[in-house]
């Protein structure tokens, strides 16, 4: 089902929402109903109203993690991750900076412009606290402790449209969401991921001891 409204989860139970949402106007899944192939203001406004959803499904000290980037049309810069900020921010989130997700196996882009080898996760929180700076502070992926500890990543992408062996057209490493899991939560804590996918929350999920929710509009991906 939609993400629009899940009254099938309780609200202040969820301890962290982890998500990648479809970009605006890019990937057409085929499915009546889906997210992503409105007008850009109808799109914010159909998302604006999931954010508001997470925002009450999670405790009070409880996390949001957005993974998104900018989008660019017809030569036009499109600042999907400026609109969510605003909005979460409208809500009631507490917006606590950006991590870089560094894709080292960078996906090709059109010969006029650079590789694509980052994408944005927006950070939030339910309080003003953030509770997991600790375990962020902890991670290490560089050679330059200047780079190290804090919001760089290094985690490779594995597949993406040109995949086309894979399930989904946009599947975003386990090791992502495993690592945000084990920063946001503890074990027996509830996860819940709005845009589900081919599952892969689920499964970080499954094998770090956490308890997964997810929606997903097809049906074809839930089986």
């Amino acid at each position: 089902g939609t993400s629009e409204t899940m009254p099938q989860i309780p609200d202040n139970a969820v301890k962290c929402v982890i998500t990648s949402p479809p970009y605006w106007d890019l990937k057409d899944y085929y499915k009546k109903g889906q997210i992503g192939q409105e007008s850009y203001q109808q799109y914010l406004d159909r998302l604006a109203l999931v954010w508001k959803e997470c925002y009450d499904k999670l405790t009070d000290d409880g996390t949001f993690w957005l993974n998104i980037n900018i989008r660019v049309k017809n030569n036009k810069v499109i600042l999907i991750p400026h609109d969510f900020v605003k909005q979460c921010k409208q809500i009631g989130f507490h917006y606590k900076g950006i991590l870089i997700w560094h894709k080292s196996s960078g996906i090709p882009t059109h010969d006029k412009n650079i590789v694509d080898r980052h994408e944005y996760v927006l950070v939030f929180s339910k309080s003003e606290r953030l509770n997991c700076k600790e375990q962020m502070e902890a991670i290490s992926d560089y050679k330059h402790e200047d780079i190290n500890h804090g919001l760089f990543w290094n985690i490779n992408r594995k597949a993406g449209s040109v995949g086309k062996k894979y399930i989904h057209p946009a599947i975003y490493p386990n090791d992502l969401v495993s690592r945000i899991v084990k920063c946001g939560t503890q074990p027996g804590d509830i996860v819940l991921d709005p845009f589900l996918g081919s599952g892969t929350t689920i499964m970080a999920c499954e094998q770090t001891q956490r308890i997964g929710y997810g929606l997903e509009l097809d049906p074809h991906y839930c089986d």
